[in-house]
């Protein structure tokens, strides 16, 4: 799975704020848990990575610098810590936490997330090879499924809606697609299909329960797309490590993975207009959230 490493913040069985004794929550009393890096050494300040490729430097050391801190090994395991009372506070990718707290059939409805305290900006993005038509093609049926409401539609089943929304306002910011002498959306029709590079990363594309069917937001988006061109699309489970070779080499036509939009890759390749943003934010029981904000401000 393509990795956005971040920090997780959580903290070690602590007193409850209704439990036995006059312990009052502070900041010292939380203790923070980050996620380990490729090196495997704990870190108070983290970088939101992508497959070690671009980052969005995360500001949280100064924030948690009266806390603790040791390292868990996902950002599961971190929401998981809160749900159960291990942990008060997990500082988890957004998109993610909405997914996993927002989303159908979720499991953890009585977490909130907290996007008012956010480390770090991202957005996420579709690359085409560089001069590919087919991208502003892409980018008028994003903006057909804005306005026709079914972007927001799929965003709600993923409990996505809030990260939909906070990214329409860089509707406009994609590069001018300059056309390549061959023409890319020619060549897909040619071959009947549209085919996408993908990862196993929820909530964006995932396999279903068969283990086969491949689901998400990434692909009911892509899907919804397709529809709007009058091409069909298939979904190539690829390593993110070489996507670079795969869309060069035409083994796929499009990088469609919750992939963020850097400047180096706007120069690579020919990248969509953004249309999900993404942070690191707290993620805490409902019931508990005020007083861990109020500890964290004193």
């Amino acid at each position: 799975m393509k990795k956005i490493f971040g920090l997780i913040m959580a903290a070690m069985m602590l007193v409850s704020l209704t439990g036995c004794g006059n312990t009052e929550l502070t900041a010292e009393t939380i203790k923070v848990i980050s996620e380990a890096g490729s090196t495997g050494e704990e870190k108070v300040t983290g970088v939101m990575d992508d497959a070690n490729d671009d980052t969005v430097e995360v500001i949280a050391k100064d924030y948690f610098a009266r806390s603790k801190y040791s390292a868990v090994d996902s950002m599961a395991t971190a929401l998981m810590d809160v749900e159960n009372g291990v942990a008060d506070v997990a500082v988890v990718d957004s998109v993610i936490a909405q997914g996993m707290i927002e989303g159908e059939g979720s499991s953890f409805s009585d977490l909130v997330i907290n996007m008012d305290n956010k480390f770090g900006d991202q957005y996420f993005g579709i690359a085409f090879r560089k001069g590919s038509d087919i991208c502003p093609a892409v980018n008028d049926a994003i903006k057909t499924l804005r306005e026709n409401g079914k972007l927001d539609e799929i965003a709600k089943k993923y409990g996505l809606e809030q990260s939909v929304e906070a990214a329409k306002d860089q509707e406009g910011t994609e590069n001018e697609t300059i056309p390549a002498a061959d023409s890319d959306l020619e060549y897909v029709k040619s071959k009947g299909v549209l085919t996408i590079g993908v990862t196993n990363y929820p909530p964006m594309n995932y396999l279903a329960d068969d283990g086969v069917t491949w689901t998400g937001f990434d692909t009911e988006f892509a899907q919804a797309v397709g529809e709007i061109l009058g091409i069909d699309v298939e979904f190539v489970e690829i390593s993110w490590e070489a996507k670079e070779t795969e869309l060069a080499s035409k083994n796929i036509d499009c990088l469609w993975n919750g992939m963020c939009i850097t400047e180096e890759r706007k120069d690579m390749w020919e990248v969509s207009t953004p249309y999900m943003y993404n942070t690191q934010a707290m993620v805490m029981k409902a019931d508990k959230a005020d007083a861990i904000m109020k500890a964290l401000a004193q």
